[in-house]
C-alpha cells in the first residue's frame, strides 16, 4: 500500500488545528481560574461573615452564661425584683428562673412562674439525667410556659457545696436576638441567606424569610450532614441547600463554648449568582475564542482543498485495501453473497471454523453449513427481512465440512451501492460454540442449585435484593412460613413474616424495618440470632436465623442471604435440659447433706461404742487374771477368746472412726512436698523395714501438691504398711516410689513385689470391713485402703490398683493437675 505524503496544505491545516488547540487550551486554563477566584473570594466572604456571627453568639453567650451564675450564685429565693434588675441589660433574654432539686420554680424574674413545676421541661431533665458530665445545656426553640412565643432555653446545673444535685438556672432567649444576628450577616445581593441552626438540625433564626423557615429541620440536609461529619469547626460545601433545594455555595461554622450545645452558623449564595459575573465574562472570551478560531479554520481550509479531491482517491483505494485485509485477519467469519443467495466470497476465518476454503464455498449457498436444528421458520423470516432490506441477528446450531457441529452467532446486513441499490448481502459470524456450551452448563448448574435449595426442606433459605425484595424463597421456607415461593418473590419483604413488635424493638435510628435485620451484617460480615416468625396461619415460633450479605465482582453489596432454622424443639429441650439440671443439683445438695449427717452418726456412734467395749475388755481381763489358778486351760482359752473379740471390735470401731475423719478437718489446702511426706513414712516404718529386710527407693523429684500433710502421710503409711504386712514370703520386699503427668492429673504410684492380688478384687480391697486374707493369717481391719481411697477423694482425685497374683501390686493416686505445682520436692 502507498500513504500520500505530508503536503504543504496538510502542514497548513496542521497548524491551524496547533493554533486552534493552543487557543482552546488556553481559553480553557483562564476560564478555569477564573471561576476558582470567584468561588474562592466567595468563600472569604462567606467565612468573614460566620466569624463575624460567630463573635456575636459568644458575646451573647458569655453574657448568658455569667447571667445564669449571677443567678445560681444569688439564692435569692422568690426575690422577682432582683432577678428583673439582673435580666434587665440582657436585651438578647426575656426572662430569666431559677429552679430547686424538686423541680419547682424558686425565682424567676416573672412572677407568675413561682412555685411552678418545670421538672418535665427538658432544660431541667437533661441536665438531671446526665449527672455531673454536663454542665450546660441548650434547647431547641419552645413554647414558654406563660404562652408567650417561642423561645430557647439555657440552662445551667447547680451543684450543691457537697455535690449533690441543686437545681438548674434558666435564662429564656429571644429568637429576634438571632434573627438580627443572622440579618446583620447576610451579603449584599440576590442568593444570599444566614441560618442559626442547633445541633439537632432545627432552625433557630434566618435571613431573609425567618418566618418561613423557623423551626424546619434541615438534619438530612448535604451540608448539615457533611459538615457534622467532618468533625471540624469550618466547612465549605456546594450542594443543593436543604431549606430551597437550589444550588448554593454554602459555608458552615460550629461555635461552642463553655460546656454548651453548639450553634451552627450556615452562610449561603446562590451559585448562580456568585457565577453571574464569571459567565459573562466566559461568553465575551469564548466569542472571541469562536471568531478567531473560525478565522485560522477558514484558512486551513482553504490550504487543504487544493489537495483534497487526491487525498479522497488515494483514501479509498487505501481503506478497500485495509477492509480486505481486516477481512482476512478477522477472527470473525465473513461471508458475501449475491442477491440470490450463492457464496462469492469467505474470509479465512470462514475456513477455519467450517473446513471449507474458498474454491470449494465459491458459487454454493450457505445451507451447506445447515444442521437440521435450525426451524424453517427461522430461515424464512430472515429472508423476508434481508428482502426487504433490513438486517437480521439470529444463533445458528451449523454443521462443518466434517459433520461435526458448532453455534455461531450471526449478523447479515444487506450490500448497497452508491445509489442505495441492493447487490447482495454480508454476513458476519462468530463462532460461539464454547459460550453456548458454558450458559448450558450454567443453566445445569442453577437447576442443580435449585433442586438442592427444594431438597433443603428443614432451612429456610431466603435471599433478597440490597432493598430486602425477596429474590429467593426455598421449598423450606414453604413448608416452615406456609407460604409458597409465588406469593414472596418479587413481592414481599422478609418483614411480613416477622413479629413487628419484636423488630421495632431492635431497631436503631437509621436501622429501621429490614435494615433490622442486615445492619450488623454489612458491618461484620453475618449476623447471628434468634427471632420470632409468624406463619400464614398466624401461629408463631422462634428460629435462629444468619443473615450474610452478598457481593459482586466489584465489592459492592447486590443482596443478602438468611437462613433460618426453626428452634422449636431445641429451645424445648433446653428448658428440659435446664430443669433437670436443678433438680440435680438439689438432689446433689440432699446427698451431700445426707452424707454428712452420716458421716456425724458414723463419728458418734464409734465414738461411743469404745467406751462400753473398754469396760468388757477390761473386766475380762481382771476376772481371768483372778481366777487364772481356778480355772482349766479350756476355759482359759475361751477367755482369751473373748478378749482378743473385744480388743479386734475395738479396733474394728477406732478404724471407721478414722474413716468418718478424714476430710472432716475443713482447713484449706497447703502445699505439701510428697517427697517429704515419704521420708516421714520411710522413717516411721525404719525398724519394721529392718526387721523384715526390706528396702524402699524414692524417685528423687517427686512433686509438691495443694493438700492436706496429715491426710497425706495416713495415705502413704497405709499403703506401704499394707506392702509391709503382704509381703511374699519367698523373697526380700522392694518397694519403688514415683510420680508421672497425664491427662491433667499428676499420678503417684507405689509399686511392691508381694502376694500381688487377683484382678477382680481390685474394687472389693477398697470396700469398709473387706478383707482378702483370712483374720488370722495377716492383722488387718479392712479399713486401710478404704481410708486411703477416701483421702485421695478429698483431694479431688482418685485411686486403683493394677496388679496380678504373686507379682505384687502397684497402687495409684491421681491427683488434679492444678492441685500439683510440678516443682521437683
Amino acid at each position: 500500500m502507498t500513504f500520500v505524503s505530508v503536503s504543504s496544505s496538510k502542514r497548513s491545516v496542521a497548524a491551524a488545528l496547533v493554533v486552534m488547540l493552543g487557543l482552546l487550551a488556553a481559553s480553557a486554563l483562564r476560564i478555569h481560574e477564573v471561576y476558582d477566584s470567584a468561588v474562592e473570594n466567595e468563600v472569604q466572604r462567606l467565612t468573614q461573615a460566620a466569624q463575624s456571627a460567630e463573635t456575636r453568639v459568644a458575646e451573647s453567650d458569655q453574657a448568658v452564661q455569667r447571667l445564669l451564675e449571677s443567678v445560681a450564685q444569688g439564692n435569692a429565693a422568690g426575690d422577682s425584683a432582683w432577678l428583673r434588675t439582673l435580666v434587665h441589660p440582657f436585651k438578647e433574654v426575656r426572662q430569666a428562673f431559677l429552679v430547686g432539686p424538686d423541680g419547682r420554680v424558686v425565682a424567676s424574674s416573672l412572677p407568675d412562674l413561682l412555685g411552678r413545676d418545670v421538672s418535665h421541661r427538658p432544660y431541667y431533665t437533661q441536665l438531671l439525667e446526665q449527672g455531673g458530665t454536663r454542665r450546660f445545656f441548650m434547647t431547641p426553640p419552645l413554647r414558654t410556659m406563660d404562652g408567650g412565643p417561642d423561645v430557647i432555653f439555657v440552662s445551667m446545673r447547680i451543684d450543691r457545696p457537697d455535690g449533690s444535685w441543686g437545681g438548674v438556672a434558666v435564662a429564656a432567649l429571644d429568637l429576634e436576638f438571632y434573627n438580627a444576628v443572622a440579618e446583620r450577616i447576610v451579603l449584599p445581593g440576590g442568593g444570599s441567606s444566614a441560618a442559626l441552626v442547633s445541633r439537632t438540625g432545627i432552625i433557630i433564626a434566618r435571613h431573609p424569610d425567618p418566618v418561613s423557615f423557623f423551626g424546619k429541620n434541615i438534619a438530612d440536609g448535604k451540608a448539615f450532614v457533611g459538615h457534622v461529619e467532618s468533625g471540624k469547626v469550618q466547612s465549605v460545601h456546594r450542594t443543593q441547600a436543604a431549606t430551597d433545594g437550589r444550588d448554593k455555595l454554602i459555608v458552615a461554622r460550629t461555635y461552642m463554648a463553655g460546656g454548651t450545645t453548639p450553634v451552627l452558623i450556615f452562610l449561603t449564595r446562590d451559585m448562580d449568582d456568585v457565577l453571574e459575573p464569571w459567565r459573562r465574562g466566559t461568553v465575551i472570551e469564548l466569542a472571541v475564542l469562536v471568531v478567531t478560531c473560525i478565522g485560522v479554520g477558514v484558512l486551513g481550509w482553504l490550504a487543504a482543498r487544493r489537495e483534497s479531491r487526491l487525498r479522497q482517491a488515494r483514501a479509498a483505494i487505501e481503506e478497500n485495501a485495509r477492509l480486505v485485509l481486516a477481512m482476512e485477519q478477522s477472527p470473525a467469519s465473513v461471508v458475501i453473497t449475491d442477491l440470490e443467495g450463492r457464496i462469492e466470497f469467505v474470509n479465512p476465518a470462514f475456513t477455519r471454523v467450517t473446513g471449507y476454503d474458498i474454491t470449494e464455498a465459491r458459487g454454493e449457498n450457505p445451507r451447506i453449513l445447515k444442521s437440521g436444528h435450525t426451524p424453517d421458520d427461522e430461515y424464512r423470516a430472515m429472508w423476508a427481512a434481508l428482502r426487504a432490506g433490513d438486517p437480521w441477528s439470529t444463533v445458528f446450531l451449523n454443521k462443518r465440512k466434517d459433520g461435526s457441529t458448532y453455534w455461531e452467532q450471526a449478523q447479515i446486513s444487506p450490500i448497497r451501492d452508491a445509489r442505495g441499490q441492493m447487490t447482495g448481502y454480508i454476513a458476519v459470524k462468530e463462532n460461539i460454540t464454547d459460550r453456548m456450551i458454558a450458559e448450558q452448563t450454567i443453566r445445569r448448574l442453577n437447576q442443580r442449585l435449585q433442586s438442592l435449595l427444594d431438597a433443603a426442606t428443614q432451612v429456610a433459605i431466603i435471599a433478597t435484593d440490597p432493598d430486602g425484595l425477596i429474590t429467593t424463597f426455598n421449598r423450606g421456607a414453604e413448608l416452615m412460613l406456609g407460604y409458597c415461593a409465588d406469593e414472596m418473590v418479587g413481592r414481599s419483604t422478609p418483614l411480613a413474616f416477622h413479629d413487628p413488635a419484636e423488630v421495632d424493638a431492635r431497631s436503631s435510628p437509621g436501622n429501621g424495618g429490614f435494615r433490622t435485620f442486615v445492619h450488623r451484617a454489612d458491618r461484620e460480615g453475618h449476623d447471628c440470632g434468634e427471632w420470632t416468625c409468624i406463619r400464614k396461619d398466624g401461629t408463631r415460633f422462634p428460629v435462629s436465623l444468619m443473615v450474610s450479605p452478598v457481593r459482586g465482582d466489584d465489592g459492592d453489596i447486590v443482596g443478602y442471604l438468611g437462613l433460618a432454622i426453626d428452634i422449636s424443639n431445641e429451645l424445648r429441650m433446653k428448658a428440659e435440659l435446664i430443669e433437670g439440671n436443678q433438680r440435680l443439683d438439689r438432689q446433689a445438695r440432699e446427698l451431700a447433706r445426707a452424707n454428712e449427717e452420716l458421716a456425724e452418726f458414723a463419728y458418734a456412734a464409734s465414738h461411743d461404742l469404745r467406751q462400753p467395749l473398754r469396760m468388757v475388755s477390761a473386766y475380762l481381763t481382771l476376772i481371768a487374771r483372778k481366777l487364772s489358778d481356778q480355772l482349766d486351760p479350756e476355759s482359759q482359752t475361751y477367755f482369751g477368746f473373748a478378749i482378743d473379740g473385744a480388743k479386734r471390735m475395738d479396733a474394728l470401731i477406732l478404724g471407721l472412726l478414722d474413716y468418718s475423719r478424714v476430710g472432716r478437718a475443713g482447713g484449706a489446702f497447703e502445699p505439701v512436698s510428697l517427697r517429704t511426706v515419704l521420708e516421714t513414712q520411710i522413717r516411721t516404718l525404719a525398724f519394721t523395714l529392718e526387721e523384715v529386710g526390706g528396702q524402699i527407693e524414692v524417685a528423687p523429684d517427686l512433686p509438691t501438691i495443694q493438700g492436706d500433710e496429715p491426710e497425706l502421710n495416713r495415705l502413704v503409711g497405709n499403703i506401704l504398711g499394707n506392702a509391709i504386712k503382704y509381703r511374699a514370703p519367698d523373697r526380700p520386699l522392694r518397694v519403688s516410689v514415683g510420680w508421672n503427668i497425664a491427662d491433667r492429673e499428676t499420678i503417684l504410684w507405689i509399686k511392691d513385689n508381694g502376694r500381688g492380688m487377683d484382678p477382680k478384687d481390685h474394687e472389693r480391697a477398697f470396700r469398709v470391713f473387706q478383707r482378702l486374707v483370712p483374720q488370722g493369717e495377716v492383722e488387718g481391719t479392712g479399713i486401710g485402703l478404704a481410708i486411703c481411697r477416701k483421702i485421695a477423694q478429698h483431694h479431688g482425685g482418685r485411686m486403683w490398683i493394677s496388679s496380678s497374683i504373686q507379682d505384687g501390686c502397684t497402687f495409684h493416686v491421681a491427683f488434679p493437675a492444678e492441685a500439683g505445682t510440678g516443682e521437683r520436692a
